[in-house]
């Protein structure tokens, strides 16, 4: 009568004892270290707790992430293979002809895999042989039944840049919950090589000396109980290219990586970048100022003259009843106050930028010397030439279109519309400087005349979009 639960007994132990040959026992929620020589291999082990039960075999789900951190010099221009990945959940050490058959996801110095059925596994992590390569790799491999340990996820998911300078880097987070413990890691390289692209540890290892200044941002009004946060990022090289990933420490000892997107420092010392301005409080990006000049005293200084230029048109919208008459269907007087806002401190203070390598999709106008936007900029700050990033001419339509018409607010056509503003190209980097506007709200840049072959029909598409919105 004993002998039905001793043979159970044995049967489950039975690969607890395979598993002892030389194998790395797999733990929950854990993230190991290793190294591995040319040609060589390690294996790994993970039986389910519920698999040892003397009732019942039960399957679990495996969570497992290999990320690469570095590699073997090669002697030749040929890319370092990668490590290979074999499965098995009935050969205690898998190899090249002998593992199960999987599909799992593979991006430069990363690998994921994971399954929802199954009751133990061996994993072995192979190294390839190459006479051109010398040294090893180091890697990080990732164990849960739970969620991948190092997700990925892609540029601009969890953080965005807003401008550079000479020095800095300003980045805003995407919007979250100011309940959950959020928190982010700016990871600047120059040097990660392009077979670990992917690769939390390669980010950290190759991560360059820097500041970084997180507080929480002031900016386009955002649902209750959500916040973002702005990473001013300093100590950076002028002129220089990054690469740049952001790092998140999540529960359960989770690390995830936002995927790297390029940025480059500014070489014109006289573009200097700032933020947290009272009231153009959605103003994020370099502005012309000597580089001698505090920073603070330049931001302020900005921000009083528009919010001066302001008061004009606050007294004459003051004078609507914008409670009791209405003049759209769609739009309101806070509509207007918060569009021309938007305008004005895109004109009011100007994008300073570096001129651009092809200006034939950026829009940029260059200041010769002793010019400038404004008289108040040429008084201030007797700029000796400059570049300016040009705003989109959508923040000027989205006036015409929120406002009374009684304020008589129009743009500028033609050749004038495009020396003093730009249009927003889908699919590019930013062509102009749309401030806090929605992409999806630029349509008119979309029907720019780049897009259209004659002026006349681009002039008929405004009307008639302009009046389709505004009745």
């Amino acid at each position: 009568m004993f002998l039905f639960p001793l043979l159970s007994i044995l049967f489950t132990l039975t690969p607890l004892i395979h598993a002892q040959n030389n194998t790395i026992p797999l733990h929950n929620n854990q993230i190991g270290s290793y190294n591995l020589s040319l040609n060589l291999h390690q294996t790994f082990y993970f039986q389910s707790n519920q698999a040892a039960s003397l009732l019942a075999k039960r399957s679990s789900a495996v969570f497992l992430t290999i990320t690469t951190c570095t590699q073997p010099q090669s002697s030749t221009k040929e890319p370092v293979p990668a490590l290979q990945l074999f499965v098995s959940s009935t050969n205690p050490l898998p190899s090249a002809s002998n593992h199960d058959p999987i599909s799992y996801v593979q991006q430069p110095g990363y690998l994921a895999w994971n399954t929802t059925d199954i009751t133990r596994v061996w994993i072995t992590v192979a190294a390839p042989a190459s006479g051109s390569l010398q040294g090893q790799w180091s890697y990080e491999l990732g164990f849960s039944t739970s969620a991948l340990m190092h997700p990925l996820y892609p540029p601009n998911q969890l953080a965005t840049l807003d401008d550079t300078d000479t020095t800095h880097a300003l980045f805003l987070s995407t919007p979250y919950l100011t309940s959950t413990n959020f928190s982010l890691t700016p990871l600047l390289t120059t040097s990660v090589p392009a077979e670990l692209n992917a690769s939390y540890c390669a980010a950290v290892l190759h991560n360059v000396a820097s500041t970084a200044n997180v507080t929480l941002a002031n900016r386009s009004s955002l649902q209750p109980s959500y916040a973002q946060q702005q990473i001013m990022v300093g100590n950076l090289s002028l002129g220089q290219s990054y690469a740049v990933y952001f790092a998140q420490s999540q529960p359960n000892n989770v690390r995830a990586l936002q995927l790297p997107f390029q940025i480059q420092t500014k070489s014109d010392p006289r573009c200097r970048l700032i933020y947290q301005l009272p009231f153009c409080n959605n103003v994020a990006y370099s502005v012309l100022a000597n580089a001698s000049l505090d920073i603070w005293n330049v931001t302020l200084s900005y921000d009083t003259n528009a919010n001066t230029l302001y008061e004009p048109f606050a007294s004459a919208i003051s004078q609507f009843n914008c409670h009791s008459t209405q003049y759209s269907l769609v739009r309101n007087c806070s509509d207007c106050e918060r569009d021309y806002k938007r305008w004005l401190c895109s004109v009011a203070i100007p994008r300073c930028t570096d001129p651009p390598a092809d200006s034939s999709e950026v829009a940029t106008y260059p200041y010769p010397a002793g010019t400038a936007r404004s008289s108040w900029i040429q008084t201030t700050y007797a700029p000796n030439g400059y570049t300016e990033f040009l705003p989109c001419i959508d923040l000027c339509y989205q006036v015409v279109q929120s406002c009374p018409p009684f304020l008589q607010f129009n743009c500028p056509t033609d050749d004038l519309a495009a020396l003093q503003y730009g249009y927003w190209l889908p699919g590019h980097s930013p062509t102009c400087n749309r401030l806090d506007l929605d992409p999806s709200l630029l349509v008119i840049s979309r029907a720019s005349p780049r897009w259209i072959v004659s002026p006349l029909s681009y002039l008929a598409f405004v009307s008639a979009w302009l009046l389709c919105h505004f009745l």
